[in-house]
């Protein structure tokens, strides 16, 4: 697994976790409101109440702040996915309850999932490939959870690497469409259809990816409208 040491000065490591969460903080805080380009490593270590000359006792230049900044993403998102597994028992249940807490996942880290996707192309090279290499961490588990699913109901999507990418993928959609959905849809509506959408599409239907009182009114809707 490739990694990027972000060197420091202190010794003490649980300084150095307590200190960077400070700073990984204010630099979220500043960047979703300036971006990255216009944040200047004063200001970020201003807001984490932390000198500047101290602050690179921790760091040594602002591609490290953007780094830990991408890493803390990745470390939340890889922390989803676990949980949704630990949640249900073996079998489809199990993928529709990791479906539902990466949903849930990107609804809580909206603004970060924003951040990455706007200025994760400032990442040095060694940077790039190290959050890349952590990526490749949450597909294996993906790729397990769809796997063993596929154990008792055949997946529809052929290629597996494709049906990853879709699983890892898809959930986004409640960030990069909030602009409409938060003005028309409910938070829960879209977390049901949209596990319902992919669970189909991966040739579950049968596991009931919405409540069974979702999927009923559903179906009075269409009934009434026909």
């Amino acid at each position: 697994m490739s990694s990027r040491n972000v060197k420091t000065n202190i010794k003490n490591p649980k300084r150095v976790q307590e200190q960077r969460q400070k700073i990984v903080k204010a630099a979220i805080r500043i960047v979703i409101e300036k971006g990255f380009h216009e944040t200047s490593v004063r200001e970020i270590g201003q807001a984490a109440g932390i000198t500047q000359g101290t602050l690179y006792n921790y760091i040594r230049s602002k591609g490290d702040i953007l780094y830990l900044v991408c890493d803390e993403v990745i470390t939340a998102y890889l922390g989803a996915v676990a949980k949704g597994v630990d949640r249900a028992p073996e079998g489809v249940s199990r993928t529709e309850a990791a479906i539902r807490a990466l949903i849930e996942e990107m609804y809580q880290q909206q603004d970060l999932i924003l951040l990455i996707y706007r200025e994760s192309h400032r990442l040095d090279r060694r940077a790039l490939k190290a959050i890349l290499s952590r990526m490749e961490e949450s597909f294996a588990v993906l790729e397990k959870l769809l796997t063993d699913a596929a154990k008792g109901s055949p997946l529809a999507v052929k290629n597996m690497r494709v049906a990853v990418n879709i699983l890892s993928y898809l959930p986004t959609l409640v960030v990069m469409r909030r602009w409409d959905l938060e003005r028309h849809v409910p938070h829960r509506a879209v977390v049901d259809d949209l596990v319902a959408f992919m669970l189909r599409g991966f040739g579950f239907d049968g596991a009931g990816a919405a409540p069974k009182a979702a999927r009923k009114a559903r179906s009075s809707r269409a009934a009434t409208k026909a």
